[in-house]
């Protein structure tokens, strides 16, 4: 009898041990599963939605529509660009604040929609509302003069207008506006006084610069290339990281040792309010693919005069955050 009991207390405690390690092994997984956003979650099950809140063929419609493109190759389902443009970006940007925090329907945006808008008017919205997923890219700018003006370098123009305080204009797409804030920031870096005046798009702005009406456009760098290459306007400086592969002589404001608070808007993927976490690190993952994409790469610089650059969801939240404190100040400066 006894010889029996323990064969079979033996036999017990080995099938427990086994369901143990079993047990721990599918919790493993399903943790595994959980961080990655995979298939396990049941996301994604059907077509995604990613709104783009401007009107198509601008600079920001133009890479989102190229990170939904590309962004096919990795993930498991159909992702769908739909345009909701009004309101400078605020009337898409305001229907995915109130969507259903399922992934489903996402926002692709720059700052000029989600930042800027609610310091200087009541848009429904606050940056903080939303759920950052990842940022894709920079948005850089450039300020130019036309190919006679007196100023030939950003430091020249600098120089006189230390002793000349209020006579250099500058046009940019309107108040408020990424350029329009970008200068404010950079003359009160620098000590200067330029005034500022608004049109209705970059374009007009350059126009002017053209017809000698003011001194100096802010426009973006991706809408600004050709005219640069064809020696249509001259570019005195670029807010960018590090000048542009097509024009390496173009210096950037880091490079002449001014450090601005506020340099260039993003483009990147956002959420409704309370996404879940799976959701979150399932989109980061795919869109970090995007961005390493030999193809995506080459299109963007094309495009858009500058390399991609990815920010993770934590980091893509805290450049938010601190963008929000720093044109706080500069709206509330300027009495914008």
């Amino acid at each position: 009898m006894h010889p029996v009991q323990r064969g079979t207390s033996r036999r017990s405690t080995g099938v427990l041990a086994l369901l143990a390690v079993l047990a721990l092994g599918a919790s493993a997984c399903s943790e595994g599963s959980t961080a990655s956003g995979s298939d396990d979650d049941g996301y994604p099950q059907k077509p995604i939605d990613i709104v783009i809140p401007y009107d198509p063929g601008g600079g920001v419609d133009t890479t989102a529509r190229r990170v939904i493109e590309t962004i096919g190759k990795y993930v498991d389902a159909p992702v769908r660009a739909v345009s909701r443009p009004g309101g400078g970006g605020t009337v898409g940007t305001q229907q995915v604040k109130q969507a259903k925090p399922d992934g489903y329907e996402l926002l692709m945006a720059s700052s000029g929609a989600v930042v800027t808008p609610p310091l200087t008017q009541d848009v429904g919205y606050q940056a903080s509302d939303f759920t950052p997923i990842a940022q894709v890219a920079d948005v850089s700018y450039v300020l130019v003069v036309r190919p006679d003006s007196p100023y030939k370098s950003f430091d020249e123009i600098v120089e006189y207008s230390k002793s000349h305080p209020g006579e250099i204009t500058y046009g940019t797409s309107g108040p408020g506006s990424t350029g329009h804030l970008i200068v404010s920031a950079l003359t009160d870096e620098l000590g200067v006084e330029w005034k500022h005046v608004p049109f209705d798009g970059g374009a007009s702005a350059v126009a002017a610069a053209l017809g000698g009406h003011i001194e100096v456009a802010v426009p973006g760098l991706a809408s600004t290339t050709g005219q640069l290459a064809q020696g249509v306007v001259r570019g005195l400086v670029s807010t960018g990281t590090e000048s542009p592969e097509q024009f390496p002589e173009l210096p950037t404001l880091e490079s002449l040792g001014h450090h601005v608070a506020f340099r260039a808007a993003w483009i990147g993927l956002l959420a409704p309010p309370k996404t879940p976490d799976n959701v979150v690190k399932y989109l980061e993952a795919a869109l970090k693919k995007v961005v390493a994409d030999p193809e995506f790469v080459e299109a963007h610089k094309k495009e858009s005069g500058e390399p991609p650059q990815f920010l993770g969801s934590a980091d893509f939240g805290k450049r938010i955050q601190d963008e929000t404190a720093v044109l706080k100040k500069i709206v509330d400066k300027g009495g914008l």
